[in-house]
C-alpha cells in the first residue's frame, strides 16, 4: 500500500472493544513483518498473519496503554519474537498507568527490547526495510513514532489522531 514500486506491505487491523488499530508493515518479497501496536484479539492477528503468508519478525509499541499491548503476551508465546518500546517506559510495567487495571485484567510487559530517539530497526537480514524511532511524548511520556523515510510510512500510535492531535488528558 505504499508507492507503486515498493515492496512495503501495510495491513491494518481493527481490533477490540476500543477499535485500536494494529498494523502489520511487511516486506512483500520476503514476507517478514512487524506488528505494531497489538491491542487486542491475538486470534484475528494470528489469522492475518497466516492469510498473507507472513513471518512475524518482531512487535513495535508505539506507547504501553492497555489497549495497544493488550494481546503481547500471547502473541509472543506463540511467536517468540522480540518487543520493541520506548527505553523510559514505567507504563508497561504498571497496571494502573497502562489503564488495564481499571478493566480488572492488569497487564505488565517487562521483557523488551527498549529503543530511543533515532534507533533504526531493521525487519530482516533479507528485507531492506527500516523504520527509524522518534521520540513523541505528549500522548504518553513513552510515546514514539516508527518512520520507514523511504516509503514516507508513519505509525504514530495515538499521538495523532484523524483531523486533531491525541489525547492527552490520561497517564
Amino acid at each position: 500500500m505504499a508507492g507503486e514500486d515498493s515492496r512495503v506491505l501495510v495491513l491494518p487491523i481493527v481490533c477490540g472493544a476500543m477499535e485500536e488499530n494494529a498494523f502489520l508493515y511487511a516486506d512483500d518479497t520476503t514476507k517478514d513483518a512487524f506488528l505494531i501496536d497489538p491491542g487486542a484479539e491475538p486470534d484475528k492477528l494470528i489469522s492475518t498473519l497466516n492469510k498473507h503468508d507472513l513471518t512475524l519478525r518482531g512487535i513495535l509499541l508505539t506507547h504501553g496503554h492497555f489497549d495497544h499491548i493488550g494481546a503481547v503476551k500471547a502473541l509472543t508465546e506463540v511467536f517468540h519474537v522480540p518487543v520493541y518500546a520506548f527505553h523510559d517506559s514505567e507504563f508497561l510495567s504498571d497496571p494502573y498507568m497502562n489503564l488495564s487495571a481499571r478493566f480488572g485484567k492488569p497487564i505488565v510487559i517487562s521483557d523488551y527490547t527498549p529503543v530511543s530517539d533515532g534507533t533504526i530497526i531493521k525487519l530482516s537480514d533479507a528485507s531492506p526495510c527500516t523504520l527509524r524511532v522518534i521520540a513523541a511524548p505528549g500522548h504518553t511520556s513513552d510515546s514514539i513514532l516508527f518512520f520507514d523515510e523511504v516509503n514516507r510510512i508513519c505509525f504514530s500510535g495515538d499521538t495523532i489522531f484523524k483531523g486533531t492531535y491525541g489525547n492527552y488528558m490520561l497517564p
